[in-house]
């Protein structure tokens, strides 16, 4: 449950500092840099072998993995550090994505905005996922594999 309150609070905060801003949510949604982030850490998980230990991880951060066993709640911690460091490195990925794109479309000014947006919310999406959740889950499930 304190996971939940956690991530609710985080985006909360995020949310609060937009509209107090003036700004709107919708202009942080953008589909194509959702796309780039999961896609990144879908593979991460794929090539390592790590849809379980991830899983495990899920569940006992959720106070359901009460009986995952020491090496697989540190397999799970390991997934979680290496989510958190894919997320960062899509986010740049995409970052580098979109500043080509951008550039190669220098001429057509109507879609100069949209290939930034995707560039700098890919980075925001990458970050927040890594330091919002991924890199909190990874300490709390380090924590519950001391126990």
């Amino acid at each position: 449950m304190a996971v939940i309150i956690g991530i609710i609070i985080s985006l909360a905060v995020f949310a609060s500092g937009i509209i107090f801003s003036g700004g709107s949510m919708m202009l942080f949604l953008d589909i194509p840099s959702f796309i780039i982030i999961l896609g990144f850490n879908i593979g991460a998980l794929a090539v390592s072998d790590g849809f379980k230990p991830f899983w495990i991880g899920l569940t006992a951060l959720m106070g359901k993995g009460s009986g995952a066993g020491k090496e697989d709640l540190m397999a799970a911690a390991e997934s979680f550090d290496l989510m958190a460091r894919c997320s960062i490195g899509g986010g740049f990925i995409g970052l580098l994505m979109a500043t080509v794109m951008l550039l190669v479309n220098l001429n057509d000014t109507a879609h100069l905005g949209p290939y930034l947006a995707i560039a700098i919310l890919t980075v925001l999406y990458g970050f927040m996922l890594a330091f919002l959740f991924f890199y909190p889950g990874k300490t709390r499930i380090l924590r519950l594999a001391r126990k």
